[in-house]
């Protein structure tokens, strides 16, 4: 609860009574003629970030004062919810319109942030707002590069150690490219395998939109050769299919009934970003 009081002119001395939500409660009491001061609390509001990049991000925020004394304004944030000014904080004075750069963001992690008001003496904050510095093609998450982001940015594959140099003469056959990835242990993880045809056929498609104009998908340290799928073309396991990576928009694939023929490794893990 937050006090502060009205006097009513001639008649009494009201106590009023405003609880969390605002809500106003009145306790009369007899007092002679008194001039009348009405308290109204400041509005806060938490406006959505803009600029939001790899690491930084900008906040916004308004405030609409009343009719209380503001000490001062500012944002709160932290990677949990509705964050206070315990937590990381910066603080105006004066001001109505509220902007802070935040630096340092941690890629594909969410923060929440408020706009704040400390009002006679309370603490008023505005709605919680989200940011999450959203994780790009190419970046380094979960002991690999990334190769591939669902379309609900939520999860991926990232890729590792490409064993021998992929192509023809130093590739693997395509039960030792099923064992490297089965038995690799990199970026402190063990669950790393080989892509199945679907799989890889995703990740060639990012390799070729990155060769075809489109810088943002930074996967130039893909070679465009052919990867070996851990996924066989019939149930006797001796026809394993082959990925063209990044040579075209459409998915091209090879059948070798010979799983002895050599190809590029490319090893994989699912990985979560939230």
């Amino acid at each position: 609860m937050v006090y502060f009081y009205e006097w009513e002119l001639k008649i009494n001395k009201k106590m009023v009574i405003f609880d969390s939500n605002g809500k106003v409660y009145l306790e009369s009491r007899k007092y002679p003629c008194e001039t009348t001061y009405i308290y109204t609390p400041s509005i806060v509001i938490t406006d959505d970030a803009t600029n939001v990049g790899k690491t930084t991000a900008t906040l916004n925020g308004t405030i609409i004062y009343g009719t209380g004394i503001i000490d001062y304004v500012g944002f709160c944030w932290s990677t949990t919810i509705n964050p206070t000014i315990d937590n990381s904080n910066i603080t105006y004075t004066g001001q109505t319109t509220l902007t802070h750069n935040l630096t340092g963001l941690i890629q594909g992690t969410t923060y929440y942030y408020r706009a704040f008001a400390h009002d006679n003496g309370v603490f008023i904050y505005g709605d919680n707002k989200t940011i999450y510095s959203q994780l790009q093609l190419g970046d380094t998450y979960g002991g690999g590069k990334i190769v591939y982001i669902d379309p609900g940015q939520t999860t991926g594959l990232v890729c590792g150690n490409y064993g021998p140099i992929p192509g023809w003469e130093n590739g693997l056959y395509q039960t030792e490219a099923i064992n490297y990835c089965y038995n690799l242990v990199e970026g402190g993880f063990s669950d790393w395998y080989l892509p199945s045809v679907t799989e890889l056929c995703n990740i060639s498609y990012n390799v070729y939109l990155y060769n075809n104009g489109h810088p943002e998908y930074n996967l130039g340290f893909l070679y465009s050769v052919m990867y070996w799928s851990g996924t066989y073309c019939n149930d006797f396991g001796y026809c394993g299919i082959m990925v063209g990576v990044g040579n075209g928009p459409s998915c091209y694939q090879s059948k070798r009934i010979n799983i002895n023929f050599h190809g590029a490794c490319l090893p994989v893990r699912y990985v979560s970003f939230t």
